[in-house]
């Protein structure tokens, strides 16, 4: 089941005060007996998502690489079955550190890392810089 949440922009004004509302509602989701496993999205990839520029530390390219991305608690890939296939999924500990994380799907790893690793690598998005957010990322 999912459901989609507007929030109305003079209570919650700003990021923190979103995310705030969002972990204490998916504490009381979550606290449900009937709830086998819960997680947030920004937005339901691959039916919706934030398009956004994305450049890879250290790596020149000609041209504009584009990707969407949703930001996530580090329930949301288990709860939606997502298959993992290298690294880790994000954590717990990830999401209370606030650490600058990001989980790529197959088809970005294989486009734009080819036969190179991504894991560890260092991405720079666009649109979190345009946010305010610090715009790297660890590949995990």
């Amino acid at each position: 089941m999912t459901t989609q949440i507007n929030l109305p922009a003079q209570q919650y004004n700003g990021t923190g005060s979103q995310a705030r509302f969002l972990r204490e509602l998916l504490v009381r989701i979550e606290a449900q007996p009937q709830i086998v496993s819960a997680g947030i999205a920004t937005d339901m990839p691959p039916y919706s998502s934030l398009n956004t520029e994305f450049d890879v530390a250290g790596v020149a390219h000609a041209e504009h690489w584009n990707g969407h991305m949703a930001a996530c608690s580090w329930r949301w890939f288990t709860t939606v079955g997502v298959r993992l296939l290298a690294g880790r999924l994000t954590t717990e500990a990830d999401e209370n550190g606030k650490r600058r994380v990001v989980v790529i799907n197959h088809t970005m790893a294989t486009k734009y890392f080819g036969r190179q690793n991504p894991l560890g690598q260092h991405l720079q998005l666009t649109a979190l810089k345009t946010a305010g957010e610090p715009n790297c990322r660890s590949v995990i």
